[in-house]
C-alpha cells in the first residue's frame, strides 16, 4: 500500500505521465525547475549562470496543470512513514536550484520529482509537529546538507493533507515530492 499506479503514456510509451502531459506532444508543458524550457535538457539542476537575472516572473500553472497537480496531491500516500530507526542513516534528497533572494517566496510550492519528502522551511504551516532527533539531513543540489528540525502534517490549499512533511529551516522553497 502507499504506492501510486504508474501512469503510462500511449504516445511515447514511457511511464510517469499520461498522453495529455507528454512533452513530445506538448513541449509547452515542460518545466525545468520552475522555468520554461531553454531548448536543451539539464541533467537535474540548471546552471544558475544560464538563468535570466533580470527576470523576476514566476511560472504560472495552466488550468490543465493545476488539475494534474490537484490529482497528484489527492493520490499522495497518507500511510505512516517507515520505521524511524533508519532515520540517522537516511539522507533526504532535494534537488533545489539556486534562487535569488526573495524569488520565489516561501509560500510557493514546487513539485520536485527528485525530492524524497514534502519539505518546507516554515514551521507555522504544520498542524501536527514533532521535533527530529537531529540525525536526519537533507542533501541539497549544491552538495551541502541541512539538518531536519522536525516533521509532521500540514494542509495544502486548505484542502489536501500532507503527512510526514519535513521542516527544513532555510530551505529556499516548499517542495512537493
Amino acid at each position: 500500500t502507499g504506492q501510486h499506479p504508474a501512469r503510462h503514456c500511449t504516445h511515447c510509451n514511457k511511464l510517469g505521465h499520461s498522453v495529455d502531459f507528454c512533452w513530445d506532444l506538448h513541449p509547452e508543458k515542460r518545466l525545468v525547475r520552475g522555468r520554461p524550457p531553454s531548448g536543451k535538457r539539464s541533467p537535474s539542476v540548471s546552471d544558475s549562470s544560464q538563468s535570466n537575472p533580470s527576470s523576476g516572473a514566476k511560472s504560472k500553472l495552466s488550468p490543465d496543470q493545476l488539475k494534474e497537480l490537484q490529482a497528484y496531491i489527492s493520490r499522495l500516500s497518507t500511510t505512516p512513514e517507515e520505521s524511524s530507526t533508519s532515520e540517522g542513516a537516511q539522507l533526504a534528497q532535494a534537488l533545489v536550484a539556486s534562487t535569488e533572494q526573495g524569488n520565489p517566496s516561501l509560500g510557493d510550492w514546487i513539485v520536485d520529482s527528485g525530492a524524497t519528502h514534502h519539505m518546507t522551511g516554515d514551521s507555522k504551516l504544520f498542524q501536527e509537529y514533532q521535533l527530529s532527533s537531529g540525525k536526519q539531513r537533507v542533501s541539497m543540489a549544491d552538495g551541502s546538507s541541512i539538518s531536519v528540525a522536525g516533521k509532521g502534517s500540514l494542509s495544502l490549499l486548505n484542502k489536501y493533507r500532507l503527512h510526514n512533511a519535513l521542516h527544513v529551516p532555510n530551505i529556499p522553497v516548499n517542495l512537493l515530492s
